[in-house]
């Protein structure tokens, strides 16, 4: 075979396991786990949202239940700052790699890739609501990251051909109306632009061993449209909420970067576009909350489930003409919170929360991009009124990460002379850290 005809089928392979591990993060990990981020309210984390789709305690209330707008009988805003602090750790279980042709498997070798997570990811928010009508009709807007990741392992991780840097982040505007039915029934509802903007990288092996690594590296972005709609009830001591957010359908459209191969192969080296479909998934959430006879404390809980099964497979397209379909086989998720907080003085209210968030990952398509696990968040936090003007919410979370293993086999180069598999075998552990401070003004 001509090394003009194998040029097509080698750009396919490197494209089926590069573009896919690239851009399939954005899919298979924007969920209730992986890089999906809950962190929308400081007063939130403190209960680990518990209630949250049936309260209005802020101006969050915008983005988990657009409906609770029509509790603020006056202009109200709420901006919120975070610090996550994740600790991850990668144990090689025995990471092999083969070379072209029947030579068999050797050690891919390497160190443990360090914490990925080594540095402070922050994120933040703000959110604005406002009546604008006759006790009616209420208006809001809400600006947030309802996804992002960051990770970087050291040069020479031994899952350096599953992942190296993988960097994510989003921005999401919600304008959003609410209107009051009756003194008990309010609906809402919101638009969402949403961009999303990503860098990955990862090694590439060339046919031998001995012959150093090459790099693939993909960037793409998109703008797209969303929305939500959501119900409250308020009865004399109970509080009930329902809201839906539908999937965002982004279009990925950027580059792909291969450098670093040699031979044959290095014919391969140069830049080329790639576009591919995300789908994020559409969210159901139901929220109560119970203000006990004192007045004074409130028990609150919280499901939402995540419509994951949708994501089965990744399709790329690059402007090569090759195409490809990874299979992913997410399951649906679950998460559900409990908490509860109380008023100690006309000033200071505590609140605490636990919750159970599962992962949509399976042991043999889980990555190192997001190496993910069911979670378990024990929450704090307290909220203090400065002034009738403004107001401080104070809260952390421990997360608790379950350990997982990593079993996943990957093929470069497929069906040519110089395919070489990859198969990823290690154990996750790690947890996290959040420190959340919120601002609400009220005017």
């Amino acid at each position: 075979m001509t090394a003009s005809c194998t040029s097509s089928r080698v750009i396919s392979g490197v494209l089926a396991l590069s573009a896919g591990a690239g851009f399939g993060l954005l899919a298979s990990s924007a969920s209730a786990g992986g890089f999906y981020l809950k962190e929308q309210s400081a007063e939130g984390v403190g209960r680990a949202f518990a209630g949250e789709t049936a309260l209005a305690s802020d101006a969050s209330t915008v983005y988990f239940n657009p409906a609770g707008m029509t509790r603020f009988s006056r202009p109200v805003a709420t901006a919120g700052a975070y610090a996550l602090f994740i600790d991850s750790e990668q144990t090689d279980q025995g990471t092999t790699r083969t070379a072209a042709g029947p030579l068999g498997s050797f050690p891919a070798g390497g160190n443990d890739g360090g914490n990925p997570f080594d540095t402070l990811t922050p994120t933040g928010n703000f959110y604005a609501v406002a009546p604008i009508d006759n006790d009616r009709w209420w208006a809001g807007i809400g600006i947030n990251t309802p996804y992002g990741f960051q990770s970087d392992y050291d040069p020479g991780f031994f899952g350096r051909y599953d992942s190296l840097k993988s960097d994510l982040m989003t921005v999401n505007i919600q304008p959003s109306i609410a209107y009051k039915l009756n003194e008990i029934f309010s609906v809402g509802g919101g638009i969402n632009f949403q961009y999303v903007d990503v860098e990955l990288t990862n090694a590439l092996p060339n046919a031998t061993p001995s012959t150093p690594d090459g790099l693939f590296k993909v960037e793409g972005d998109d703008w797209s449209v969303g929305w939500n709609v959501g119900l409250q009830a308020e009865f004399e001591r109970l509080d009930l909420g329902i809201q839906y957010r539908s999937q965002v359908e982004h279009d990925l459209d950027g580059n792909l970067n291969i450098s670093g191969l040699t031979g044959p192969l290095a014919v391969q080296n140069g830049t080329f576009g790639a576009t591919a479909p995300l789908t994020l998934p559409d969210i159901a959430s139901a929220g109560v909350v119970y203000h006990l006879p004192d007045g004074k404390t409130r028990l609150m809980g919280d499901v939402s489930w995540f419509n994951w099964a949708d994501f089965e497979q990744i399709a790329i397209s690059a402007s090569s003409g090759a195409q490809f379909n990874s299979p992913q086989n997410y399951e649906d998720t679950w998460a559900v919170a409990l908490g509860g907080e109380h008023d100690f003085s006309e000033r200071l209210t505590l609140r605490t929360g636990v919750q159970f968030d599962e992962t949509p990952t399976r042991n043999s398509f889980r990555t190192t991009r997001v190496p993910d696990g069911d979670r378990w968040w024990l929450t704090g936090g307290a909220t203090y009124d400065l002034s009738e003007t403004y107001s401080v919410a104070l809260s952390y979370a421990h997360i608790f990460v379950s350990e997982e293993s990593l079993n996943r086999t990957d093929s470069f180069y497929e069906g040519t002379p110089a395919q070489v598999n990859s198969t990823l075998r290690s154990r996750n552990t790690g947890d996290a850290d959040i420190l959340a401070v919120g601002l609400t003004a009220t005017f």
